[in-house]
């Protein structure tokens, strides 16, 4: 693991869903893609300065990622941010200085080591608001075990050091897998569009545009009423430039795009319905490194417009049960 790599995974875990530099693209007469820098991260209401007198706080929020098997046990966990009252400052420190904040040793093995938090450590610190209770979906986008969360753990391996909510097996959940899940909610489920790939689609909308891009990493399509929705998520690596792209298309021609030092390989769908947007947990990666989290972003189908939900938190005025 070269000091670079390790460097993007403490960033990666301690402002999972920080915001990033996205771009919009627009096309000109000749058809090829037209770029302007545009920053479209969803903060929460508390942090954003012209919602007055918010009906929604931290408690209402729901959080939306995967859960992850734990290598070599039978647990499962999150990955958990820093909160917003934690200044940017804290977090190497807290890296540095982990055994001013960590417990009791959980576990050890040739891999990892586990240590628990305490509960009053987790809050002050960590965006941990909902975790206690989790509801898990299949790959149908069906509820199918809710679970308890365990502990609040400090996870350590050679290749990452990161904070974690654990939560035990079920007779269910109990597959080497990562399953989708959200913090408990009495939102109404309702299925969301799934990407599929499709090579033809592909290569005629990349004709369209004139667009020929190498280092393709991905590319889907999906159906949403009258309108195919695609993507490509490919790098630019020549002397001048270095970095990595996904293309949003809509019916062919392009709408938005995300520019940033990471990759997306593929859209998972969340089954939450909203009037003009699709969720999405989207996985993403730095090329030729082993980095690799989850976020979760929206598609506004109305505006065509690319949402990165901070935290993978999503505060909205849903329907519920």
């Amino acid at each position: 693991m070269n000091t670079n790599t390790l460097k993007y995974l403490l960033i990666i875990l301690s402002f999972l869903g920080i915001s990033c530099t996205k771009e919009i693209k627009n096309q000109n007469k000749d058809n090829s893609i037209v770029i302007t820098k545009e920053n479209k991260t969803v903060e929460t209401p508390e942090r954003t300065s012209d919602i007055i007198n918010s009906e929604y706080t931290q408690e209402e929020s729901i959080y939306i990622g995967m859960l992850q098997k734990m290598y070599g046990e039978d647990d499962y966990y999150i990955s958990i941010a820093f909160n917003d009252a934690v200044p940017d400052s804290f977090h190497n420190t807290f890296h540095r200085n982990t055994e001013d904040y960590i417990g009791e040793l959980i576990s050890k093995t040739e891999d990892h080591e586990r240590y628990k938090i305490k509960k009053s450590v987790a809050q002050k610190y960590f965006d941990v608001k909902g975790l206690d209770t989790i509801i898990i979906l299949n790959d149908n986008q069906e509820r199918i075990d809710t679970l308890f969360r365990k502990n609040y753990e400090y996870f350590s391996d050679q290749l990452e050091s990161q904070v974690i909510a654990t939560y035990e097996k079920t007779k269910i959940v109990n597959k080497d897998e990562d399953y989708l899940c959200m913090s408990n909610n009495d939102i109404v489920l309702s299925k969301t569009s799934v990407f599929k790939k499709d090579s033809t689609y592909l290569a005629k909308t990349l004709i369209k545009n004139s667009f020929h891009p190498s280092n393709v990493y991905a590319h889907y399509k999906m159906i949403k009423n009258t309108d195919t929705i695609s993507f490509v998520s490919f790098g630019i690596y020549n002397n001048k430039i270095q970095k990595e792209c996904f293309y949003l298309f809509k019916n062919k021609n392009p709408i938005d795009s995300i520019i940033n030092e990471y990759s997306i390989s593929k859209m998972l769908p969340v089954p939450i319905s909203m009037e003009t947007e699709n969720l999405y947990i989207a996985y993403e990666f730095i090329p030729d490194t082993d980095a690799f989290w989850v976020s979760l972003i929206g598609i506004d189908l109305k505006n065509d417009k690319l949402k990165n939900y901070k935290r993978n938190r999503l505060y909205t005025s849903l329907k519920k049960e």
